[in-house]
């Protein structure tokens, strides 16, 4: 069964107020309506004292004002959306009890609860309320905050046939907006207007910039290796025959240590690229003994850091887990090398792993500098790099 049909409509006509009286003379419709009969002498009055055919701004004084219709454009009832410190009261009527029990009420809250949401994330965002803006020239104290300031850029840009710069407001909150300006074509006597639509692009503006950090760090871990073989193979080629065999194993194995990392590190990239095409990872997966992994990770890890003790903390008898080693071995390593990086005055590291029900956990603890509550909602997104 469809969903019944509502619209709501902010301009308010003479014919919608005069509708709105007839309901609001309803006692049915208004016994629970607390300031009904101010409502209905505010009307009267300004029915009777403004000789104009949209009454809109009237209405919208101290919150906003819906007219609402249904499918076949018929008013029905009314939204009223009025701000309450941080929170938006919404006053919902359905005017004509005809249309009770079709359902039109719930319609209208979903309707009313989106604009009160995109009201009150637009007042987050740009950090104006719809009162301070809504009817107001841009000069009239509009034009001095951040937000009015960019507006009068964008205009300025738009009217001069300049590319509009993408503008960024660091209060209440940090975001990146890039404006997009139209004309309207209105009365010539008026001068028209212009709509400004500002495109929030932070997360595109994020993910570009730490695409940038990744190959710049890409490009830094691939040199280390590269820097260590050639070294290693232009000294054997230089000395090859005066340099004994012991030295030139030595040599020869730690190029081919080198390879070995640079194939790790061409492989996670290419791993990137898979969960960034929506591919699942390609798996290895074997029987592996989770402590001995473990102390393969730590003794790789302890030589890291003369300041920091690394404590391995295994239950009892843990089972084989079917995994891919590798990719594990690789989150493990990261993590204890976090551990380390972001405790920079010392401390013990501990690694735990316990069962739990059917699950092996395995956790890495540090007494560093932690990571604060607003980079927790930030952790697992993509390329991101927080910090304590």
């Amino acid at each position: 069964m469809n969903k019944p049909f509502i619209a709501l409509c902010p301009e308010i006509t003479r014919a919608n107020a005069l509708t709105l009286m007839d309901w609001l003379e309803d006692e049915d419709v208004t016994r629970y309506l607390s300031d009904s009969r101010h409502v209905s002498r505010f009307i009267e009055q300004v029915i009777g004292r403004v000789q104009l055919p949209i009454l809109t701004h009237l209405f919208n004084q101290g919150g906003r004002f819906f007219m609402a219709y249904d499918g076949q454009d018929v008013p029905v009832g009314f939204v009223r959306l009025v701000k309450v410190g941080r929170d938006c009261e919404m006053v919902l009527v359905i005017g004509n009890r005809d249309n009770w029990g079709r359902k039109l009420g719930a319609s209208a809250i979903r309707e009313g609860m989106k604009l009160a949401f995109f009201d009150m994330r637009a007042e987050k965002l740009i950090g104006l309320a719809r009162h301070e803006v809504q009817f107001r020239q841009l000069d009239e104290g509009v034009a001095g905050s951040p937000a009015g300031a960019a507006m009068v850029a964008a205009l300025d840009a738009f009217e001069t046939g300049q590319p509009l710069p993408r503008v960024t407001l660091d209060a209440p909150v940090h975001r990146v907006f890039q404006p997009h300006v139209a004309p309207l074509h209105g009365d010539p006597e008026q001068g028209g207007g212009h709509v400004i639509l500002f495109a929030d692009v932070t997360e595109i503006e994020e993910l570009s910039q730490l695409k940038t950090d990744l190959v710049s760090v890409t490009s830094h871990e691939f040199r280390t290796p590269l820097t260590i073989m050639k070294g290693a193979a232009s000294t054997l080629s230089a000395h090859w025959a005066v340099v004994d065999e012991a030295t030139r194993n030595e040599f020869l194995g730690e190029i081919v240590k080198q390879c070995d990392r640079l194939d790790r590190m061409t492989r996670h990239i290419l791993d990137i690229s898979r969960i960034e095409a929506g591919r699942a990872l390609d798996l290895q997966r074997s029987d592996v003994e989770p402590d001995e992994l473990i102390r393969a990770v730590v003794a790789l890890q302890t030589t890291a850091s003369t300041t920091h003790r690394i404590e391995v903390q295994l239950a009892d008898a843990l089972p084989t887990v079917c995994i891919d080693r590798d990719k594990v071995e690789q989150v493990l390593i990261n993590l204890v090398s976090n551990a380390i990086k972001y405790s920079p005055d010392g401390g013990v590291v501990t690694v735990r792993a316990e069962v739990r029900g059917d699950m092996l956990e395995v956790s890495v603890a540090d007494q560093g500098i932690g990571i604060s509550e607003e980079d927790r909602a930030r952790l697992f997104q993509r390329y991101q790099r927080v910090g304590g």
